[in-house]
């Protein structure tokens, strides 16, 4: 077992998980971080993770065999990656983040190498697939890796998503954007990724076909004096050709009413389908830092060279007006947002005033948020414990019983919480 101290890891963990439910409303538009306030309920949740059983025929002339396979149930705790030896054990990366394939079975993780721990990368990442499966028991099992990825001197790998067809992996990598074979972690687009897309890539979420991927991306598109503040936008891009088209459609700003603001997005994931006419539709979630989801019903036209995405840009609220730092910026400031049917999961990047995180969920309408909060591991020496500290939570992969934030931090860790 991997899980860190046992027992009393377990038993720190279920008693630090504090649970609120609280009512926030879903508002049409995005409007300004001050939303409306909302009632907050106190109460003690108790989750029962579901069984789900799978069942594969095989068909003979004669005969035919049922072959029954069950999900374990998660069992929670923090789940460290020194097991696997390399850069984990010497603990010189930075930033750790992955995704899980599409039946849950599998884990990408990925770190940024660095000459020391938490220190500034050299453009070259270490990659692997985990069991997830064996990873919900507190077991580490590497399946393929370790793998090197290389990018350039800009490059920060951060999130990503798997296609539906379990074949791909599309990795964001600040200056660049990966595409990578799922099976081996071959790098598809160029020998190093592509650096022609538009602006700082955060995550990217392929078609339900993985002939295109939208990007999240983080630009300057402002003149002195705003010129330092950021805009979170999308981007369309060619998997096939391995090119982008078009230009950049904001999420944040325009939906905000204010173009100069600093908007700070991260985490995407939804549903896009191809329609008979040839385009794309669907609703995506985002992550950012205002305490709040973006929900973006999204029109993509490939053959649109010029403004490909067009979005209908509404929110869901996780913190509310009054749930702020003494900063006054949100308590909850995500990167992590998990789809699993009408449900949203999320984690907090940052800790609260009592040094402790967040994770929970809320249905993708809007309405009740289960907020739980957890203390960081105490393994973790970088970032120093404090109000705010960043970075946490930011990237996480699930299956049909957990939900699995993983950590930013050094040491880094991820986190299986059953659902």
């Amino acid at each position: 077992m991997e899980f860190k101290h046992g027992f009393l890891k377990k038993l720190a963990y279920l008693c630090a998980a504090a649970t609120v439910v609280f009512a926030v409303g879903m508002t049409p538009g995005c409007g300004s971080d001050d939303d409306d306030t909302t009632s907050t309920t106190t109460t003690s949740t108790t989750t029962a993770a579901a069984t789900t059983t799978t069942t594969a025929v095989t068909t003979t002339t004669t005969a035919a065999t049922t072959t029954t396979t069950t999900i374990p149930n998660a069992v929670a705790g923090n789940v460290f990656l020194d097991s696997l030896g390399g850069v984990f054990a010497s603990k010189n990366y930075k930033f750790l983040h992955g995704s899980t394939s599409p039946d849950g079975t599998k884990m990408f993780v990925i770190v940024n190498n660095a000459a020391t721990p938490q220190g500034t990368t050299d453009g070259t990442n270490t990659a692997y697939i985990l069991n997830a499966t064996a990873l919900t028991q507190g077991t580490v099992t590497a399946l393929v890796g370790p793998v090197t990825i290389t990018g350039g001197a800009g490059t920060i790998t951060f999130r990503s998503n798997w296609t539906a067809d379990g074949t791909k992996i599309m990795l964001a990598g600040a200056d660049r954007f990966f595409v990578l074979n799922a099976a081996t972690l071959a790098v598809m687009n160029g020998a190093n990724g592509d650096n022609n897309i538009g602006g700082e890539n955060h995550d990217a979420l392929p078609t339900t076909d993985g002939k295109y991927a939208i990007l999240t991306l983080r630009h300057k598109p402002h003149a002195a004096p705003n010129d330092t503040k950021y805009d979170g936008s999308l981007q369309l891009y060619d998997v096939t050709t391995g090119a982008k088209i078009g230009g950049l459609t904001s999420v944040c700003n325009d939906c905000h009413g204010d173009p100069t603001r600093s908007s700070v997005l991260c985490g995407i994931d939804g549903v896009i389908t191809k329609q008979t006419n040839g385009t794309y539709t669907g609703t995506v979630y985002v992550a950012g830092h205002g305490g709040h989801i973006a929900k973006a019903a999204l029109t993509i036209d490939p053959a649109n060279t010029t403004t490909p995405i067009t979005a209908s840009v509404s929110k869901i609220n996780v913190g509310t007006s009054s749930q702020k730092l003494t900063d006054g910026t949100s308590i909850y400031k995500l990167h992590d947002v998990r789809l699993d049917g009408t449900i949203l999961y999320w984690s907090t990047y940052n800790l609260d005033a009592n040094n402790m995180l967040h994770y929970g969920k809320v249905s993708t309408s809007g309405g009740t948020v289960t907020d739980n909060t957890i203390a960081r591991d105490a393994r973790v020496t970088s970032p120093a414990a404090a109000t705010n500290a960043m970075p946490h939570y930011c990237a996480s992969g699930q299956n049909a019983k957990a939900h699995m934030p993983m950590t930013m931090t050094n040491e880094a860790y991820i986190t299986v919480i059953p659902k």
